[in-house]
């Protein structure tokens, strides 16, 4: 949803086709990053497996990273991705950075559930 300063209504910005997995909707949507060099929500469309980007004067979305409705324990495959940010250089990577993949741990070099993640220069 768009709110204007001091509205108690709201538009739909994206997603209004009710939930799925086409390029016209979003399924379970859980991280959120406004690209302004884009005009543009990236989301960490959960429970698709998949992250888009869905800019906002447009009817559908282009997917980066995943594919939409299959889940997966790679990096070309998510499995119920719930964050998205960028590098301070507006890039987004899809590589495995810490932890192992498809190893979900309890010791200090796996990781169980991640929820986030914040990037430093």
């Amino acid at each position: 949803m768009s709110y204007a300063s001091d509205a108690s209504v709201g538009t739909v910005a994206v997603g209004s086709n009710g939930f799925g997995t086409s390029y016209t909707q979003l399924e379970y949507p859980v991280g959120l990053y406004f690209d302004s060099l884009t005009n543009s929500l990236v989301v960490a469309n959960s429970a698709a497996h998949n992250i888009v980007r869905w800019i906002l004067s447009d009817n559908s979305w282009t997917q980066v990273a995943g594919i939409s409705g299959i889940q997966g324990n790679s990096s070309s495959l998510l499995n119920l991705p719930m964050g998205v940010t960028f590098d301070p250089m507006g890039n987004i990577e899809d590589r495995t950075i810490p932890g192992i993949t498809s190893s979900p741990g309890v010791n200090d070099i796996q990781l169980n559930t991640p929820y986030s993640i914040r990037l430093d220069n």
